[in-house]
């Protein structure tokens, strides 16, 4: 049996999880707490996301360099420091939304606090694999024309939904059209 070593080119990622990747996870659980409770404070925070305090803070305050979130007025008054309600900012990333159905495609632009600031809906009378993605991407491209410079530096992703079926019937949608009941969802190809 060979022995497989670091200078073999397997490094970390191979015999456990990379630093780098536990660092993005504990960022996407303290973004989405921040998500789910506006205004909490780092202590809610580690409380909440079993994170020390210190781990806690210096992620914030990455987040925070970054410009993803954003720090309220100190509320005073309390026992205890002051805490600081911390939010996301809803000017801190944006993404593209894609849903492809049965009779219509939309294409959304979200801010990061889940805002629809642009949408183009088209319908039609059956996916046509050949024409629908073409469509899809100029749709994309005049959304993307539309965004604010800001926005374009900060677009995070393009994501993509389509009904859990459509995958096998986007290889048979070269059927012509008259082969689809209309009234219906169609029959899947391979029935």
């Amino acid at each position: 049996m060979q022995r497989i070593s670091v200078d073999d080119g397997i490094g970390p990622t191979a015999r456990g999880f990379a630093q780098s990747g536990v660092r993005l996870a504990n960022e996407r659980t303290i973004m989405t707490l921040i998500a789910l409770n506006p205004g909490a404070s780092n202590a809610d925070l580690a409380r909440q996301s079993g994170l020390g305090p210190q781990t806690t803070s210096r992620i914030v305050t990455d987040l925070e360099t970054r410009e993803l979130v954003l720090r309220g007025e100190v509320l005073r008054g309390r026992r205890g420091q002051p805490a600081t309600p911390l939010f996301l900012n809803p000017d801190g990333a944006f993404a593209i939304g894609v849903e492809i159905g049965w009779r219509h495609f939309e294409v959304l632009l979200f801010s990061m606090a889940g805002q629809t600031l642009a949408s183009i809906r088209r319908s039609y009378a059956w996916p046509d694999f050949r024409t629908i993605f073409a469509n899809v991407a100029a749709e994309i491209a005049t959304i993307r024309a539309g965004m604010t410079e800001q926005q374009a530096g900060r677009l995070a992703g393009i994501g993509l939904a389509t009904p859990p079926i459509s995958r096998g019937i986007w290889a048979a949608s070269a059927r012509p059209p008259n082969r689809w009941n209309y009234g219906a969802m169609p029959t899947p190809p391979w029935n």
